[in-house]
């Protein structure tokens, strides 16, 4: 996600063309993957959220475990592909997966839940072996059995539900056919088979929660959580639906009430009982969300959490014999080997993270710290960067920051003042800038 996240980055590059007139600009290939991944089995159709990864080559079949963390990075992609592209196609998925994000990954507490196992009784039937996706798994005498007869067949053409079925024989809908090729195969116009495709959806939706659910994994992490914190809050500065606003507030209301003890962060929780200090992640992926956050209205309490984290990052996770932030402070118990990420992995590494949060407080600020900290990491990463620079997105991203600084634009007022400038801001700062509403 890290590489996606850079060629949106890269969008207002010129269009780059192979040998064969073929376009491989960056943009076309980020959304490309996206628009692949919206469609195919890697998200959840019919209750939104995305799967862990597929394991076919078609993308049809994930590994059906659901996760925080990545519903947090593809809510926050999304947001920018959907400025990216200029046409709005991704908001459909935004609002299903922030909307899925509500009402199965978060706490009453306010804190975001970890993950959703894969495992599950076929059908929700207890009686049933436990089969890998079994919850979200569908037969095609179930579908007809839930719809009208032109839902079903609607339902059954839009995700190619014909010959043999594509998991342990029963059916994973991926999205295979475009509505316009169903309406002139149905003789149907596109509004009523869009009508009947929505009420389909809806209905299998209700249906499925009458199954039982896979077991959830209801630890609170803090990294993660300000994943989510920012993919809720892009998502509500991209939609305008403050219900995904107050969620990322509750959250991080929740993490400073339980994690943050004593001038020092949590790595995790549950059931309210913390259990160890924080590590590098923690500290800047939290921080990351509350940047977010401060995008959609501006908190002197969450801008004073902000400082006190990029001060305690500062004390804990630098040393003066390398340059970059080691993952573990220099608190926790001794190591043989003290890592510094700079790669990125299944996640961004909290290098490059750090690099772009200080970054940003050094121009929000003034602070020169913050400034020669980000330029410490450049220094400590940049023969790693030279050699593998696509294992380094997340890097090459802030660095992208650096060499060519992003628009920033602050404006002051009422909130009620905002609503007409959003879409000038948002059209302005395109997928990299930022906007304060003091």
């Amino acid at each position: 996600m890290p590489t996606l996240e850079l060629a949106l980055r890269l969008a207002g590059n010129s269009k780059h063309q192979h040998s064969t007139g073929e376009d491989i600009s960056p943009l076309r290939i980020a959304l490309q993957t996206l628009d692949g991944m919206v469609a195919g089995g890697i998200y959840d159709q019919v209750g939104g959220g995305f799967f862990r990864y597929s394991v076919d080559a078609q993308w049809q079949i994930p590994h059906f475990e659901k996760m925080a963390a990545d519903n947090g990075l593809l809510l926050a992609l999304l947001c920018q592909a959907n400025i990216a592209s200029g046409s709005g196609r991704y908001r459909r998925v935004i609002d299903q997966t922030a909307a899925w994000v509500m009402d199965r990954m978060q706490d009453s507490n306010g804190g975001y839940f970890t993950s959703l196992a894969a495992d599950a009784h076929v059908n929700g039937q207890p009686a049933s072996d436990l089969v890998e996706g079994g919850y979200y798994l569908w037969s095609s005498e179930e579908i007809d059995t839930a719809l009208t007869t032109e839902q079903a067949q609607i339902i059954k053409l839009y995700f190619g539900m014909d010959g043999n079925p594509n998991c342990h024989g029963r059916w994973h809908p991926n999205a295979v056919r475009p509505v316009e090729e169903i309406a002139t195969e149905t003789g149907l116009s596109v509004k009523r088979v869009v009508i009947a495709l929505s009420g389909g959806l809806q209905t299998l939706a209700a249906e499925r929660q009458k199954r039982t659910a896979p077991l959830q994994d209801r630890k609170i992490l803090t990294a993660w959580n300000g994943l989510l914190i920012r993919g809720m809050a892009d998502a509500s500065r991209e939609t305008g639906n403050q219900t995904y606003l107050r969620s990322a507030e509750k959250a991080l209301e929740w993490l400073r009430e339980q994690h943050w003890q004593d001038g020092s962060l949590q790595a995790s929780s549950y059931q309210g009982v913390v259990t160890e200090d924080g590590f590098l992640d923690d500290y800047v992926m939290l921080m990351d969300g509350i940047l977010a956050l401060l995008q959609c209205r501006w908190s002197d309490d969450d801008f004073a959490l902000l400082l006190q984290l990029a001060n305690r990052v500062m004390e804990l996770f630098t040393t003066a014999e390398e340059d970059g932030l080691r993952f573990t402070c220099a608190q926790r118990e001794q190591l043989l080997v003290r890592l510094r990420p700079f790669s990125d992995d299944a996640l961004p590494a909290g290098n490059a993270i750090a690099a772009r949060v200080f970054g940003w407080l050094a121009r929000l600020t003034g602070d020169r710290r913050f400034g020669e900290l980000r330029d410490q990491i450049f220094a400590g990463s940049w023969q790693q960067v030279n050699e593998m620079p696509l294992a380094h997105a997340g890097l090459l991203a802030a660095l992208q920051d650096d060499l060519d600084p992003p628009p920033l634009v602050v404006l002051c007022g009422q909130p009620g003042q905002f609503a007409p400038w959003n879409t000038v801001i948002r059209d302005h700062l395109g997928v990299r800038g930022y906007c304060l509403w003091v």
